[in-house]
C-alpha cells in the first residue's frame, strides 16, 4: 500500500532516511551524518510542510519504501518540484514498489506543479532506469556534483513534464 505520509509517521520516517544512507550511501547526496544532524524534528517538519508531498510504502503496516516531492519556493519557480529521497529496502525490492512510489508522487504532483525535476548519481542505473520508464528524460550532466569519500561523482539531471 502506498500511501502520504502524516506527522504521525514522522519517527518511521526519519528511521528510514537514516537506513537509507546506511545502505545506499553511495547513491545520495546527504550522509547519516547529515540526517542525525537535521534530527526527527526536520522530518516533522517535512511531513507537515505545505510545499512538501511524501508518501511510504507499507507492507504488513511497516514502512518499506519513501519518497518525496518538494516545491520550489520562489514565485518565479513555484510551478515545479524536486523528486528526493527515493528508497526501498533491500528486502523489499525488485516487486515494483519503486514504480508505485514514483507514480504515487507523480499523482501527487497534479495540480500542484507543472513539472518534476530529480538528480541521481550518474552510475545509478536501476535508478535512471526507473524514472526512464515513469517519463523522465536527462536534460545535463553536471560533473563532479558529489563527494563520496575522496571520489567525485557526476550526477544526471532528469525533468517530467507533469499534464
Amino acid at each position: 500500500m502506498i500511501r502520504r505520509l502524516t506527522a504521525a509517521d514522522a519517527e518511521a520516517f526519519y528511521a528510514m532516511r537514516l537506513r537509507c544512507m546506511e545502505d545506499a550511501f553511495d547513491f545520495f547526496r546527504s550522509s547519516v551524518a547529515d540526517i542525525e544532524a537535521d534530527g526527527l524534528a526536520d522530518c516533522q517538519q517535512r511531513l507537515q510542510s505545505d510545499d512538501a508531498r511524501i508518501v511510504g510504502a507499507f507492507e504488513n503496516d511497516i514502512l518499506v519504501g519513501i519518497g518525496g516531492i518538494t516545491r520550489e519556493s520562489r514565485d518565479k519557480l513555484d510551478h515545479k518540484a524536486l523528486l528526493w529521497g527515493m528508497f526501498v529496502v533491500t528486502e523489499a525490492a525488485g516487486n515494483g514498489i519503486g514504480k508505485a512510489i514514483v507514480e504515487a508522487l507523480i499523482a501527487e504532483a497534479q495540480g500542484f506543479v507543472r513539472s518534476l525535476h530529480l538528480t541521481l548519481v550518474a552510475n545509478n542505473d536501476r535508478a535512471r532506469f526507473l524514472y526512464e520508464r515513469c517519463g523522465f528524460t536527462i536534460y545535463g550532466r553536471e560533473p563532479q556534483s558529489v563527494r563520496q569519500k575522496d571520489v567525485f561523482v557526476d550526477e544526471l539531471l532528469m525533468w517530467r513534464l507533469i499534464e
